[in-house]
């Protein structure tokens, strides 16, 4: 992690390793997320957060998934080729995006190579309790969405247009609305990707 002043092209580093991992990947993954006043940032591969404000950055959450996390001992020194196989054998948590709220955290965590194979979590942060949300669109295919971020409490995600009236029929009809004169045949009839505010229940059992 390196912070750079273009004016006075001072460098400032953190986090520094001894040395670059044997695996490497390219990904398009965001490693940073506004976060009140300041910014997240979480490396790729980790299961910690760090909270980056003005000149400061630290230690924010990190994410303990115990025996059932791939990156730990031999794994880390697996060159890709290993690597890829070994994740696909193991079936280990071995990325995971995460987006924080005030209130709840939602993670998306990969356990196989197909990054349209992963679990979803909600964490509250007050009392630690945790659920696994089922997005099963049937017993063989889940709905296909991208979460964004937090809004006021609400988890925005996106989804093709496509999919909405078929999540909304797993729904009764006082469970969702809609936005802004919008209908779902209109919804339907779009190419675009629809945009959804998920609201969850105050405290996680």
């Amino acid at each position: 992690l390196v912070k750079y002043n273009p004016e006075t092209k001072e460098e400032s580093y953190y986090l520094q390793k001894d040395r670059m991992p044997k695996f490497m990947l390219q990904t398009t993954l965001n490693s940073f997320k506004p976060y009140k006043q300041g910014v997240v940032f979480k490396e790729f591969l980790s299961d910690s957060v760090y909270l980056i404000q003005g000149e400061n950055y630290r230690p924010f959450m990190h994410f303990n998934f115990g025996e059932e996390y791939f990156w730990k001992g031999k794994a880390l020194s697996y060159d890709f080729q290993e690597g890829m196989a070994e994740i696909q054998r193991s079936g280990k948590v071995w990325q995971i995006s995460s987006i924080i709220g005030n209130r709840m955290v939602y993670l998306r965590c990969n356990t196989t190579q197909s990054i349209r194979t992963y679990r979803s979590y909600l964490l509250d942060r007050k009392s630690g309790n945790q659920v696994e949300l089922d997005f099963s669109k049937s017993p063989e295919e889940n709905f296909s969405f991208e979460a964004h971020i937090w809004y006021q409490d609400q988890l925005v995600i996106s989804m093709s247009s496509s999919d909405v009236g078929e999540l909304l029929g797993q729904l009764e009809k006082g469970q969702y609305s809609f936005e802004g004169g919008g209908s779902l045949a209109s919804i339907e009839s779009s190419e675009n990707p629809a945009l959804m505010f998920i609201t969850f229940k105050n405290s996680l059992k």
